[in-house]
């Protein structure tokens, strides 16, 4: 599986698997709670796998690395399309079960979650050639910043979970952590690497 065909074939399975547990459930609250549980880590798992690409293929160079960094632009696209999928879950419970959920969100979550939408609209819009192109400089800040910002808010909000005590997020915080660690190891590694050789880094 390859190209456009990663986040169709991403955006079925999540819809797919929300879609079987909120019709297991008839319908009702938790069925539609547990369908955005699961569609948030699916997403993060794909954040991931986007984030850290480059980074893995730096440590571990191997043609699985290579072909996820290849591919990296689609599985953003991925993750984009479930984030998205997620966004329309959380406002579909908004509408059908407006209650505790409205009640819930603070200013905070409003505020930090939808400068994420932002971010992720933003870069799936510009994950082309001809953008790239036409924004130069412009296009690898948007992806720099978006996706630090994406990461870190994921990592967080993993992070306020476990020390709530919902240890069923460690996982998902360990797989968060790992990719910060792992992106400034490697960024790291390319600015030595950068300083011997007297080339930039790119």
């Amino acid at each position: 599986m390859t190209g456009s065909r990663i986040p169709l074939t991403a955006l079925l399975g999540v819809a797919v698997t929300c879609g079987i547990l909120i019709a297991h459930d008839g319908g009702g609250a938790e069925g539609m709670q547990a369908a955005i549980r699961v569609s948030a880590r699916l997403a993060a798992i794909l954040l991931a796998l986007a984030l850290s690409a480059s980074a893995l293929h730096v440590f571990l160079p191997s043609p699985a690395t290579l072909r996820l960094r290849r591919e990296r632009r689609y599985v953003g696209l991925a993750f984009g399309s479930a984030h998205l999928f997620h966004l329309a879950l959380l406002v579909a419970q908004g509408v059908v079960h407006p209650e505790p959920f409205r009640s819930q969100l603070g200013a905070a979550q409003l505020i930090g979650g939808g400068i994420a939408y932002l971010f992720v609209v933003a870069m799936m819009l510009t994950s082309t050639e001809a953008a790239m192109r036409r924004m130069g400089r412009a296009w690898s800040r948007l992806h720099t910043i978006g996706g630090w910002y994406l990461l870190l808010l994921f990592t967080r909000s993993y992070l306020l979970r476990v020390l709530d005590g919902k240890t069923a997020y460690v996982p998902l915080l360990a797989l968060m952590a790992g990719v910060v660690l792992l992106r400034i190891a490697a960024a790291l590694r390319r600015r030595a690497v950068a300083r011997v050789s007297g080339s930039p880094v790119q």
